[in-house]
């Protein structure tokens, strides 16, 4: 499934973060994989067990990003819960980044209901 995840901000409606992926279903193993690039040098591959809840993280080589990126802001670890409930789809992705010096984890989330 291809998707697209654009976050704009509050205060001035400016968009702060681009990111398109796909979350690919591995049936005969019952894996799912969430493969995405933001337009920032990075790319990253999660994986985790299928189910209606279930939690993809990034293996040690499933981040990659340019040689700028590694040294400046590089992205140390990536999480991603999701729920599929009989008329909702959650979830809440958590990334752990040093910038410039500086750790920090940014986390967001959305509720999708039918």
């Amino acid at each position: 499934m291809y998707y697209k995840q654009e976050v704009f901000r509050q205060r001035d409606d400016a968009k702060f973060h681009d990111q398109r992926g796909y979350l690919i279903y591995d049936k005969k193993n019952q894996m799912v994989y969430n493969s995405y690039c933001v337009p920032r040098a990075v790319c990253v591959v999660a994986e985790g067990k299928a189910g209606t809840k279930m939690t993809l993280t990034a293996p040690s080589r499933g981040i990659a990003e340019s040689a700028y990126m590694t040294t400046n802001a590089t992205t140390q670890a990536f999480s991603m819960t999701i729920e599929i409930g009989q008329d909702t789809f959650s979830y809440t992705q958590t990334t752990k980044l040093s910038s410039y010096g500086k750790d920090f984890s940014y986390r967001c989330s959305n509720i999708r209901t039918s």
